[in-house]
């Protein structure tokens, strides 16, 4: 008589498998080449994690309101300069508490200000004084918001670009890749596009990029389309950036027609051309190379007005911000030349906060010297540094503020303090509006408690502008 096979031990040990695979899949990275695989914590509910009530009251309002330390050496240490510095800085001290104390009452105790940690509070002096001409000479402002999936679709920056431009003027989207992943949920263009392979810096480390962290190679009839939705102003204009060493011909078509352009191939020694279509007000452009494709490579298009403000999104998904430090020099300065920023503000961190990592010094140093080398590079902007954003963990049942962003926001303020940078904190701004949870639960943020949609993009794009306009009142009063 045949034994009947006992199949008991080998369920249990099947069950044991699946159970060790899932607890493993806790230990996988933030970040795979720039995929973020949801986390995955089958013991959620039995850790202990540090409180985050007692973090959020002691630890995140460290360094807000200090005054960095001035340090003169050689010909800049005299007597006198230093205490013609200090003389100043109480001057713009008084100026700012006056400016404080009539433009936030009790009910304004939930805003968010920018904390300036320049020397004399001028850290955003040079975009301002943009501001003031671009008001009165009709001049352009630039802005570019260089940041990680926080910011992608646009997120935040559509709300801050329209803001900006309805205080200011101008119009356009700014600065558009040639090919996007996530032209699907961008709601201030729609983009079309065939052709073109994207090489980012993530994934091409060896190529020279510009600080929108993307390069396109068109492969074939390449072409691109972009259309404004139905009650956003037209652009005037738009600007090729390119490097190609055969000459191009490219179709236009807009609103008005077609037209076929021919580009010129880049001089020998320089590292990127430029070619602007000036149209009548259009809300649609597409672009089709016709020849010289072989040739040719593309850093992007913009689509903007000749006066007004102007805010580029150049967000790479998965990017921590220390891919700035190996960009390109000739290439940045020609670009920092061919389209001068005014104010370049730096959003990053999501990509570093891990629920298992506390200590964010090692990253706070090798970010200086990513910034420090940006300065280099685009030594007309003024730089402005955000502080990571909220980001929730499931701990003792309820959804809480990671620990690790409490203590990575500290980090990056401690950095801003270092470097002398106007800081805004994402994190205190999010939680004057109910913080990632609460939003989430609102509609505005997604059920990954990391990242905001457009509906939470437009309050916390309310919150800088606010911001912003109570520091240009500094600036006015300190003149």
């Amino acid at each position: 008589m045949k034994k009947t096979k006992d199949y008991f031990y080998r369920m249990y040990a099947l069950l044991l498998v699946v159970m060790l695979g899932l607890l493993l899949l806790y230990y996988l990275p933030r970040s795979i080449g720039g995929w973020e695989p949801k986390p995955i914590d089958m013991l959620a509910d039995l850790r202990v994690e540090r409180s985050t009530e007692v973090i959020d009251t002691i630890d995140l309002d460290v360094y807000m309101y200090e005054t960095p330390t001035i340090e003169l050496e050689g010909e800049d240490a005299s007597h006198s300069d230093a205490q013609a510095i200090e003389q100043e800085q109480v001057r713009r001290a008084q100026v700012y508490e006056r400016i404080h104390t009539e433009s936030w009452s009790e009910e304004d105790s939930i805003s968010t200000e920018i904390v300036d940690y320049s020397q004399t509070r001028t850290g955003l002096r040079r975009f301002f004084s943009s501001l003031a001409k671009c008001q009165s000479l009709d001049a352009s402002v630039r802005i570019a918001v260089l940041g990680d999936s926080f910011v992608e679709g646009d997120i935040f920056t559509d709300a801050l670009r329209s803001k900006l431009q309805t205080l200011y003027g101008g119009s356009g989207v700014g600065w558009m890749p040639m090919s996007s992943t996530t032209a699907g949920f961008r709601m201030s263009v729609r983009h079309d596009f065939r052709g073109w392979k994207d090489q980012s810096m993530l994934h091409s480390k060896r190529e020279r990029h510009i600080i929108s962290g993307h390069i396109f190679r068109p492969e074939g009839s390449a072409w691109s389309r972009y259309s404004l939705p139905k009650g956003m102003g037209a652009f005037d204009r738009a600007t090729m950036y390119y490097q190609a060493t055969e000459p191009l011909s490219v179709k236009i078509t807009t609103d008005s027609g077609e037209e076929e352009l021919h580009l010129p191939a880049t001089e020998q020694g320089v590292a990127m051309s430029t070619y602007t279509y000036a149209t009548p007000p259009t809300t649609s452009i597409k672009m089709a190379l016709t020849s010289g494709a072989g040739s040719m490579t593309s850093y992007g298009i913009a689509l903007e007005q000749s006066r007004g403000v102007t805010v580029d999104n150049m967000s790479l998904r998965g990017n921590s911000g220390l891919l700035l430090s190996s960009l390109d020099v000739d290439l940045n300065q020609t670009f920092g030349r061919l389209r001068p920023y005014d104010l370049i503000i730096l959003q990053y961190g999501l990509n570093v906060a891990n629920a298992k990592q506390r200590d964010y010094r090692g990253y706070a140093k090798q970010m200086k010297r990513a910034i420090q080398h940006l300065r280099q590079l685009y030594p007309e902007a003024d730089v402005m540094l955000l502080g990571v954003s909220d980001r929730a963990q499931r701990s003792s049942g309820s959804m809480t503020t990671m620990p690790a962003i409490i203590e990575l926001h500290k980090q990056q303020e401690m950095l801003a303090a270092d470097l002398g940078l106007p800081f805004w904190s994402l994190l205190k701004a999010m939680r004057s509006i109910g913080g990632i949870t609460q939003m989430a639960a609102q509609g505005k943020a997604a059920k990954d408690y990391t990242h905001l949609n457009h509906k939470g993009g437009r309050e916390l794009a309310s919150k800088f502008v606010e911001a912003l306009e109570i520091e240009k009142r500094y600036y006015e009063a300190a003149q």
